[in-house]
């Protein structure tokens, strides 16, 4: 049975993988979402959250050149603060993706129940079967993944871009007043929804084994997705709020109905479509990411072995991904019971992309030379990180606490052995 990773990834096919796990997670509903909690003023946090993309991802891709690891972030803690540090931290992951994907599938199917009459019912079948759609090919293999990322990339691009530019004929810059309607506290609770937003530039990290040469082309990757990222989400949110789509639609289909505005209802329906094209590709680079975190962290000895099994033909972390699938099912049962309010679902997993930002900066300070140009990025970024993960709210408890599940874990575990 083989035990290692296929090298078989170049920045090409890293930059789609990064972009594709980034779009699809906040912009199908989050552009809308956080104009109605904060009115214009939102915009103002969308552009400093990508300046401080920008850097993070330039750390990120440092720490990647240094420790091209599976494991990513918790590889960096691991050569940084040691292996129980990792466990933890492993642990905190633990609340992103399983969470955080099913949420995302849930709204890119509720962007096809604006095209069909669809019950709940079947609004969660059909995120099922995007999820388990992801997690087969991604058994099939890491190319197909890069693949598919390729040519749906494009696809997202180009939609994004016709829609800001056909959607400026209709922008009132009157719509940008009164700016700051609810004043400027909300825009400090908006904070752990816009880092879901750009959530995943590090589910790239752990696909650092599959690159052929991780040391150069993950950091181009990182860079190149971050440009586009941030262009496309500033300029999405600017013609959201210019038209005023935001206050008079549910964020959920603001994207369908910003684009009727030009082309009619029909090409609303033809978005609603695409976005769950949208939605599968981020799902599916996601997977691909996260199911390493959980394979490396079998294989250095915090979950069971088992996981760690690869494939003998297709070289992939087949346990692993057969994991991540039941926590999806648990998830999506949830959702099923409980039918909850999915800007409120998605903070959670937000919350923990932010705390691992936090960590990950603090791997930079110590792995870095200190007073080099990354250590005072990593500086920088720590800092503004705690400070919108303090001013997060109680939903900023949620990583504290899986950090404390698994420090209690580590614990037995070490006495038992």
């Amino acid at each position: 049975m083989k035990n290692s990773l296929k090298s078989s990834l170049t920045w090409k096919e890293g930059t789609a993988l990064s972009i594709s796990a980034v779009i699809g997670c906040g912009i199908l509903i989050l552009p809308a979402s956080t104009a109605q909690k904060c009115g214009p003023v939102s915009i103002i946090a969308w552009l400093i959250a990508s300046l401080l993309c920008f850097q993070i991802v330039f750390v990120l891709g440092k720490l990647c050149a240094k420790i091209p690891k599976a494991g990513g972030i918790a590889s960096y803690v691991e050569k940084a603060f040691g292996h129980n540090y990792s466990a933890v931290t492993t642990w905190i992951l633990m609340g992103s993706i399983p969470i955080g994907l099913p949420a995302v599938a849930l709204s890119g199917a509720y962007y096809l129940g604006y095209v069909l009459p669809l019950s709940f019912s079947h609004l969660i079948l059909i995120s099922a079967l995007m999820l388990f759609t992801s997690i087969y090919l991604n058994i099939r293999g890491i190319n197909i993944s890069s693949k598919i990322s390729s040519i749906i990339v494009i696809l997202i691009i180009s939609i994004v871009i016709i829609i800001s530019l056909v959607s400026m004929f209709h922008v009132d810059l009157n719509n940008f007043k009164p700016f700051t309607p609810y004043g400027i506290r909300p825009v400090f609770s908006i904070f752990s929804l816009i880092f879901f937003a750009f959530s995943g530039f590090e589910m790239i990290c752990p696909l650092a084994e599959e690159f052929k040469n991780p040391q150069k082309d993950i950091h181009l990757s990182l860079i190149i997705s971050a440009c586009f990222v941030s262009f496309l989400y500033i300029a999405l949110s600017f013609v959201t709020i210019g038209t005023n789509t935001y206050s008079d639609t549910n964020s959920f289909t603001f994207l369908s109905a910003l684009i009727s505005l030009s082309f009619g209802k029909a090409s609303g329906y033809i978005i609603a479509l695409l976005t769950v094209l949208i939605t599968f590709c981020s799902i599916h680079s996601c997977v691909s990411g996260f199911s390493r975190v959980i394979y490396n962290a079998a294989r250095s000895g915090i979950f069971p072995s088992t996981l760690s099994k690869i494939h003998e033909k297709y070289n992939t972390p087949i346990n692993a991904l057969l994991f991540l699938g039941g926590c999806f099912t648990i998830v999506l049962l949830f959702f099923a019971f409980v039918s909850p309010d999915l800007n409120l679902i998605l903070k959670f997993p937000g919350s923990v992309f932010l705390f691992s930002y936090i960590i990950a900066m603090a791997c930079g300070l110590k792995l870095f030379n200190k007073y080099s140009f990354s250590w005072i990025l990593s500086l920088i970024c720590f800092i503004v990180c705690f400070i919108f993960f303090i001013l997060g709210g109680l939903v900023s408890l949620f990583p504290i606490v899986l950090g404390g599940v698994g420090f209690i874990y580590m614990r037995i575990k070490n006495k038992s052995i």
